[in-house]
């Protein structure tokens, strides 16, 4: 049976039902052979559209059992997003028949170009850079300047990986495509774990911690609520005078919990404060001209808060300094609920 035969015959077996994942369903089709005949294991990826499961990828083997491992599992599963952001990108493109939507999209290319052409621009020039110095044959380092080098290349590296990062996580937002995988989550453990690495790799602040005694352990994303703490902190450490304190601080309110990452940098005025989480945007004054941003970090913490069931903010902490704060759901467990 060719690949096309095969697709039709899956498609017959296996259809999405409400409150049904596709990647039960397909098990339940292998179990009981109605799958396609031979198949001895399979590895599945859901396609999430708008926050709705509306497709399953599938990897069968008809060889052997337990083939696949955990690095082909991220692959399918990177590839269903993909997919999700395709279709997304596909039901825009039939929306900007109109005259104001072919304009707004225009408007974002354009920016979306010019703001990520210069933070590429940037570090790729200095790995570019430091690699030619490194491979010249008239001249001999020392191995000092060549550890230092090494360190300014995987620098910049890094900042290459964050960039596309943001650039995957931003497309997975507005394709409606984010998934997540809930587990408990201790915020002042990760909180600490963040900051301290986003100071290791640049910027010298004194941190301070304020989380409340015995706070609650909050079901989440992991990965998510540390890109938000990521990006606040970075925000932080980029637009905070060199030697201001940073202070992260949680406390239980009701039945969510409040965390907020405070600098003393520039206040943002008032007029500015929504508008900063919108993507690509970043205020335009002498104090942040000189300072390399996408515009993106705050845009990708609001989506994450947001998929929580939460919502993000941010003020100024008595005129002085900016107050970015996020407040997350607090989930009851089975017994609380009973009680």
């Amino acid at each position: 049976m060719d690949s096309e035969a095969l697709s039709r015959s899956v498609a017959s077996q296996v259809q999405l039902s409400p409150g049904v994942a596709g990647s039960e369903l397909v098990s339940r089709a292998i179990e009981d052979g109605t799958f396609y005949p031979g198949v001895r294991s399979a590895i599945t990826a859901e396609i999430v559209h708008r926050y709705r499961e509306i497709g399953v990828l599938v990897i069968a083997s008809l060889r052997g059992e337990d083939i696949f491992n955990d690095s082909d599992r991220r692959f399918l599963a990177t590839i269903a997003d993909y997919v999700a952001i395709a279709i997304e990108r596909s039901q825009l493109a039939g929306e900007a028949e109109e005259a104001n939507a072919i304009y707004e999209v225009d408007r974002l290319r354009s920016e979306f170009i010019s703001s990520v052409s210069h933070e590429l621009r940037t570090p790729l020039t200095f790995i570019k850079g430091y690699c030619t110095s490194m491979l010249r044959e008239n001249v001999s380092w020392d191995e000092e300047t060549h550890r230092e080098f090494l360190q300014i290349l995987d620098e910049k590296t890094d900042q290459l990986r964050d960039l596309i990062d943001k650039l995957l996580q931003s497309a997975k937002l507005e394709a409606g495509a984010l998934r997540l995988e809930k587990e408990p989550v201790l915020l002042p453990r990760l909180a600490r774990r963040v900051a301290e690495e986003a100071i290791r790799r640049g910027g010298h602040h004194p941190l301070a911690f304020n989380f409340a005694p015995s706070f609650p352990v909050v079901e989440g994303d992991l990965r998510l609520l540390e890109q938000v703490l990521h990006n606040l902190v970075e925000n932080a450490v980029k637009y905070s005078p060199e030697g201001a304190r940073i202070t992260i601080s949680g406390r239980v309110e009701g039945d969510e919990v409040l965390v907020s990452v405070s600098d003393q940098g520039v206040a943002i005025p008032d007029e500015y404060r929504e508008r900063i989480f919108e993507r690509f945007y970043r205020v335009d004054s002498p104090a942040t001209r000189g300072i390399r941003g996408s515009g993106l970090g705050l845009s990708i913490a609001r989506g994450h808060v947001e998929a929580h069931g939460g919502r993000i903010w941010v003020d100024s902490a008595d005129g002085k300094g900016n107050r970015f704060s996020f407040l997350l759901p607090l989930e009851q467990s089975d017994a609380e609920e009973e009680g």
